[in-house]
This record gives structure tokens, C-alpha cells and sequence, in this order.
């Protein structure tokens, strides 16, 4: 997944080295998310689970990023414009 990262953030580092972040976490997403799927990702940090949920959910579904630290949220900005769907809408506190 291409993302900005900010090092030596603590998901940063998981991702700089390859290392899924939260396995429980995606694994509970790929069970329960399906095409169409609204999914709320409230402390989004970097967009991680929101850059997956996009793919999971596809074109019809929605992803609400909620990230209240306006340095943080302007990565999450800069990945979610990454995404290859445009199904992400960003809030910040």
C-alpha cells in the first residue's frame, strides 16, 4: 500500500517494515465488509484501514475517516487522495 509515514511513529514503523498492522483488526474488516459497506474509521491516523476498507467496499460503498490532529490529518489527506476509488470523505475535529 503506498502511504506517507511519519518516522518514528509507532504504525509508521510496522509499515516502513512491511509488517501488517492490527492483523485482528483486518481480518475482522474482511469478514464483516462487504461491496456497498459504509465503514467509519474514527481516529483514522494515516488512513491505514481506511485505504483497505476502500477496496473492500467498492465504488457503491463509503469510507468516514475521522482524524482530530490537524498535522496527522493532512497525511491522511495526502493518502486518501491516493486511493483508487474516490468512496473516502475526511473529517477533521
Amino acid at each position: 500500500m503506498d502511504m506517507d509515514i511519519i518516522l518514528p511513529d509507532h504504525t509508521s514503523i510496522y509499515l516502513r517494515m512491511g509488517i501488517p498492522y492490527e492483523r485482528d483488526v483486518t481480518a475482522y474488516m474482511e469478514k464483516i465488509l462487504k461491496e456497498g459497506s459504509t465503514f467509519f474509521d474514527v481516529g483514522a491516523h494515516f488512513g491505514y484501514h481506511s485505504l483497505m476498507a476502500s477496496s473492500m467496499v467498492g465504488p457503491d460503498g463509503r469510507i468516514v475517516a475521522f482524524e482530530p490532529t490537524p498535522t496527522t490529518y493532512e497525511v491522511l489527506r495526502n493518502n486518501s487522495s491516493r486511493a483508487t476509488m474516490s468512496n473516502i470523505i475526511l473529517k477533521c475535529a
